[in-house]
């Protein structure tokens, strides 16, 4: 395989070669001559569920970062104190988008995210709470805490980077009406859609 043939469009494969489709041979000749950018996994996640590049609590354009779920600053403060945690503080699925206002220290900053939600007297979209309770899971999987009641969590001196008492968990801490729970934000008037 020479780089001839990786222009003309032939990809190597074990043992054989075979012919790629025209958007491949573009993406790789973009590749080749290094105009090729590769997204984060979460352009790539929000990309395939249509949510696009918009912040995930209020719908703004402006301004647009990323926002970790669980703030940094909760987190190992290196990686030689808890490597695994860490990284999962780094890891994609502890990012959405967020605006500069939302994510910023007048806003949530070092906020829990439900504590920073309650007090805007708003429950987060589904979106939001399903990839916060997940990356809180397997946290707990990871410190190996999943099974433990609260009283032995505390006596173990394990400091958690989220809120527990915030967490819902039973009906109550839902809204009321099943028409208030929204999938993600929406545009406009700062309603959730």
């Amino acid at each position: 395989m020479t780089i001839a043939d990786i222009e003309r469009g032939k990809f190597p494969m074990p043992g054989k070669s075979r012919n790629i489709s025209p958007a491949g041979h573009a993406a790789r000749t973009k590749f080749i001559k290094g105009e090729y950018k590769i997204r984060s996994m979460l352009e790539e996640e929000l990309e395939k569920m249509g949510i696009g590049n918009a912040c995930h609590y209020c719908m703004s354009r402006e301004n647009i970062q990323n926002e970790h779920l669980i703030p940094r600053s909760r987190g190992p403060r290196s990686r030689e104190d808890d490597s695994v945690v860490y990284r999962m503080m780094e890891d994609s699925r502890n990012l959405i988008l967020a605006c500069r206002n939302c994510n910023g220290a007048r806003e949530k900053g070092a906020k829990g995210l439900m504590k920073w939600m309650a007090e805007k007297n708003r429950f987060p979209p589904v979106f939001i709470l399903t990839r916060y309770l997940k990356w809180i899971e397997e946290y707990c999987e990871v410190k190996g805490i999943m099974g433990k009641s609260l009283q032995e969590i505390r006596e173990q001196g394990v400091r958690l980077p989220f809120d527990i008492d915030c967490i819902p968990y039973r009906s109550k801490h839902y809204p009321a009406d099943p028409r208030e729970l929204r999938l993600r934000a929406a545009a406009g008037d700062g309603a959730q859609n």
